[in-house]
């Protein structure tokens, strides 16, 4: 926002021309807004300005200049406090990234975890199977007695735990 401010007193006119908040730019058919901030010079220029009036002027004119006063009293406690918060969110999102890492690190771990227990599962159902200790036909031994426990060795040696 752009603001002027002109008033006299006696055979003086005062000006004051300055800018602060936001200002719109069109980009690609969008509106991006962009917020500027009166540096603590500018701040202290019209500071400066409002304190130097004369104290026998209007007293509307005073009444703003009390209130322009106040205004930047505020405006800075929201600046200090704008930055404060800013910092928090960095904090934050710095602790999120940790989180998050940890999150994918434990997905990871939980998808090896489950992979390894189908295995080993697979391998006790085969055990489990009733089908695997009938005899198909005579002469043959059951599957389990032909297997002598190599279905269940290789499942623990490609889990790595065959010791």
């Amino acid at each position: 926002m752009h603001y002027k401010t002109e008033f006299t007193h006696g055979k003086t006119t005062y000006h004051l021309d300055y800018g602060v908040g936001d200002t719109a730019a069109g980009v690609g058919g969008m509106t991006v807004m962009d917020h500027k901030y009166l540096t603590s010079e500018e701040i202290a220029a019209i500071r400066e300005f409002y304190q130097t009036l004369p104290i026998d002027l209007d007293s509307s004119v005073l009444a703003v200049r009390g209130d322009f006063l106040r205004l930047i009293d505020d405006w800075q406690a929201l600046m200090k406090e704008n930055h404060r918060l800013r910092e928090e969110l960095e904090q934050a999102q710095a602790e999120m990234t940790v989180w998050k890492g940890w999150r994918d690190k434990l997905q990871a771990r939980t998808i090896e975890l489950y992979e390894r227990e189908k295995k080993l599962v697979e391998a006790l159902r085969w055990y489990a199977d009733q089908h695997n200790y009938s005899i198909p036909h005579l002469g043959c031994a059951p599957g389990v007695m032909s297997d002598r426990g190599q279905r269940a060795q290789d499942t623990l040696k490609e889990l790595g735990l065959d010791g």
